[in-house]
């Protein structure tokens, strides 16, 4: 049995090493070209939300002494958008807001989502905070204008693919999706989870990429030394925390501890629900 090929001599040293050059070349070659795509990309999002931003003024200017445009303008210019509704609608109206927030000044529930106006103002439970019943109608229109041109031009940006010959663009996998997270993961000083923090955040419901995913989410707090799995309970435990001091709830709930358990567990429930949603975007 030959083994020279253990032993290469000076000629095949030279050719082994051209080719690891010529591999190098390309490889940096392949970088930068997708860097470039990556920060053309970056231009081109940043041209659409602006062409976005822009289409949703009004085709028209508000007149000075147009008390009614002028108001609707300023409402929708300025998300969330928020609306005042009963007390014993509260369910309700957190579910049709979508991603929602409260605001305890206001005492209103308000939504981020423009399509959910539209569905907020139908279901008779809620209305627009500092808007004229009269002017409703007048505001259900512009809300439908500017949902109309917002997809026009999402759609518009998604047929506008460059098409350059000679130009590589790297589509992400799933697989390196997930290793470039755990990288990162690494790399932010989390530690791995434990058995037992594994089957609480399957228990609750999370999906494996919301769990990923939640690396980046800010609001969930510090992440050296800990898991992903526990921060994710962590926040879960303010949550329920949260519930205890909901003063919409009423002092009543700290002598019913059933009526405590159901409200913290249906706040948990719209949370991991939430996170789901939100790893899609990521």
């Amino acid at each position: 049995m030959t083994t020279s090929f253990l032993r290469p001599d000076a000629t095949e040293k030279l050719l082994l090493k051209a080719k690891q050059a010529e591999q190098e070349r390309q490889k940096k070659a392949a970088a930068k070209v997708n860097a470039e795509s990556r920060k053309r990309k970056r231009v081109q999002e940043v041209e659409r939300m602006g062409a976005i931003a822009k289409s949703l003024v009004s085709a028209q200017p508000v007149a000075a002494t147009d008390r009614a445009g002028l108001r609707i303008d300023a409402y929708l210019s300025s998300p969330p958008w928020f609306g005042t509704s009963e007390k014993s609608d509260k369910e309700r109206v957190k579910t049709l807001c979508g991603r929602g927030r409260w605001d305890p000044e206001k005492r209103c529930w308000g939504t981020f989502n423009l399509e959910a106006i539209t569905q907020l103002i139908n279901s008779k439970r809620w209305t627009p905070f500092g808007i004229e019943s009269s002017w409703i109608p007048r505001l259900l229109a512009e809300v439908q204008r500017r949902v109309a041109l917002t997809k026009e031009e999402e759609a518009r940006a998604e047929q506008q693919t460059p098409e350059e010959e000679g130009v590589t663009v790297v589509v992400e996998t799933l697989a390196e999706k997930t290793a470039r997270r755990r990288a990162r993961e690494i790399g932010s000083s989390m530690v791995p989870p434990t058995a037992l923090q594994v089957e609480e955040c399957v228990a609750l419901g999370l999906t494996q990429a919301a769990i990923e995913a939640s690396i980046g989410f800010a609001e969930l707090g510090p992440r050296v030394g800990m898991s992903t799995h526990g921060r994710l309970l962590r926040w879960i435990m303010f949550v329920r925390l949260d519930v205890r001091h909901d003063r919409e709830l009423g002092p009543e709930i700290y002598k019913d501890p059933e009526k405590l358990r159901g409200q913290q567990e249906h706040a948990v429930a719209d949370l991991v629900a939430s996170l789901n949603a939100r790893a899609g975007f990521f």
